[in-house]
C-alpha cells in the first residue's frame, strides 16, 4: 500500500475537510473578535455538536479498527511459530 493510499485510508478527504473546518472556524472567530474588537456571539455547543462529535466518533472508530488489525497481524505470526 502506497503512502498516499495509507493516508487516504486513515483520513479520507471528507474527514480532512471536516478537520480543517473544525480548526479554521474557531480561528477565524478569534481573529475577528480581536480585529473588530467587538464581542462575537458564537454558539460553541452547536459547533462542537455538528463538527466535533462526528470527528471524535470517526477517529475513535478508526483507532479501534487499527488496533484490532495490528493485534490480528501480530497474532498471525505467533500462530505460524507453533
Amino acid at each position: 500500500m502506497s503512502s498516499e493510499d495509507r493516508r487516504l485510508f486513515l483520513v479520507p478527504i471528507t474527514v480532512a475537510g471536516l478537520t480543517g473546518a473544525f480548526v479554521l472556524i474557531p480561528a477565524l472567530m478569534l481573529w475577528m473578535s480581536f480585529f473588530l474588537k467587538q464581542p462575537i456571539h458564537f454558539q460553541y455547543g452547536v459547533f462542537f455538536a455538528i463538527l466535533g462529535l462526528p470527528l471524535g466518533l470517526w477517529f475513535g472508530f478508526r483507532t479501534l479498527r487499527i488496533i484490532k488489525s495490528i493485534r490480528r497481524y501480530n497474532g498471525r505470526g505467533k500462530a505460524e511459530v507453533k
